[in-house]
């Protein structure tokens, strides 16, 4: 089965309505017909709660993200605990010059030897060079 690492910038347009959404979902409809498997650092469940929050401005509600929060934790990720690749991606954040939230997806793709899908444009083109397993959606 083909797998992927998905980041936060990926998984919050299953839930906010963005540029690239559409994209994004295929990836979940892909999971929920169990023709893929997606990884992710349990860390990605408090990033977009944080986006959940930020996003308070454009009328996300309390219920709306309590509500997001019930369908994310329900989605059957394959989660990692960060504690399993923190090490490797704390050496990728200084090497790379990137944040540890950022370098604990890139770490669980290179364990995981899978493509990592981001939407975050600045680290795309940040790592991309150096890292050929790293796609950015709105190019795919």
């Amino acid at each position: 089965m083909v797998s992927y690492v998905l980041d936060s910038s990926v998984v919050i347009k299953w839930f906010i309505n963005e540029e690239d959404s559409e994209k994004a979902e295929k990836y979940l409809i892909q999971l929920e017909e169990g023709k893929i498997d997606i990884f992710i650092p349990d860390s990605l469940y408090y990033e977009c709660a944080n986006v959940f929050w930020v996003r308070r401005p454009d009328g996300i509600t309390l219920d709306d993200a309590l509500y997001f929060l019930e369908e994310l934790l329900s989605i059957e990720f394959k989660p990692v605990l960060p504690l399993d690749i923190l090490t490797k991606a704390q050496a990728l954040s200084f090497k790379e010059d990137i944040s540890i939230y950022d370098s604990v997806f890139l770490a669980l793709a290179e364990l995981k030897n899978c493509e990592f899908i981001t939407a975050d444009k600045r680290l795309y083109n940040k790592i991309r060079e150096r890292f050929p397993y790293v796609k950015f959606l709105k190019e795919i």
